[in-house]
């Protein structure tokens, strides 16, 4: 069952990545400028690094205006691979990342798999049985 949710899970976070008809995203890089992202249907159309000590707003107009055109397609992952839009996924959640402008609407369901697979995390701890599938690994029981 955490198997099954873990991929429904994926595919209503890619879904929502590849409804959004474009994104702008930016991160702060070390030297005091700007990484700048542009996301159409999940899927990155352009990218490009603002100065430090400059405003980035041109260097979003710019990035935007140059970017691929994408038109969508049938299926989850119309515009892009699904290991692409995944990369992206994780990019905007890691720290540091800021919305710079969204065509579109951007969710997840409130009721969706992600709330399933919490639930079953939690209950599967608290029970302590050995054998079980988390992303990326399995949890065996420790040898005696």
């Amino acid at each position: 069952m955490l198997a099954f949710l873990h991929g429904a899970h994926r595919l209503q976070r890619l879904s929502a990545l590849t409804r959004v008809v474009e994104m702008t995203a930016a991160v702060p890089t070390v030297e005091g400028g700007w990484d700048i992202a542009v996301i159409r249907h999940g899927r990155l159309v352009a990218a490009t690094t603002a100065p430090a000590r400059t405003d980035p707003r041109p260097w979003v107009w710019a990035a935007r205006a140059s970017a691929e055109t994408v038109r969508p397609g049938p299926g989850h992952t119309p515009c892009a691979s699904a290991e692409e839009t995944e990369r992206i996924d994780r990019w905007l959640s890691s720290p540091g990342v800021r919305l710079v402008g969204l065509d579109g609407e951007w969710a997840s369901p409130a009721t969706g798999a992600a709330r399933e697979v919490f639930f079953l995390r939690g209950q599967d701890e608290h029970r302590g049985s050995a054998g079980t599938v988390t992303p990326g690994r399995v949890r065996r029981p420790a040898s005696r």
